[in-house]
């Protein structure tokens, strides 16, 4: 989808309804949504869900998804006290001043 909207001028002109379409979100898209990494992130990952909304598309997320979304975020507050630990996530979080 993000692909399309670079190359498609005109979102608008495709099928307006795609109830029939159901767009799986993977581990850092999610990441974004959840707002650590970054706002800008967060925001894109919004008007996102938004369009797919819009155009009447199913939102999903594989079982394996969620497990990896929590391994990260688990291995995140294992180590966020590390001052050697490093990563998008964890820059967000520190910035959020979120401790374990």
């Amino acid at each position: 989808m993000l692909a399309n909207a670079l190359v498609c001028p005109d979102l608008e002109s495709i099928q307006k309804n795609l109830s029939n379409v159901s767009f799986y979100f993977d581990t850092p898209l999610l990441l974004n949504l959840l707002d650590v990494q970054g706002r800008y992130e967060r925001d894109a990952m919004r008007e996102l869900i938004q369009l797919v909304k819009k155009l009447k598309g199913k939102t999903c997320v594989f079982s394996h998804t969620i497990d990896e979304i929590r391994n990260v975020l688990q291995g995140v507050m294992k180590n966020i006290r590390k001052p050697t630990a490093t990563g998008a996530v964890i820059r967000e979080i520190r910035k959020h001043k979120v401790k374990r």
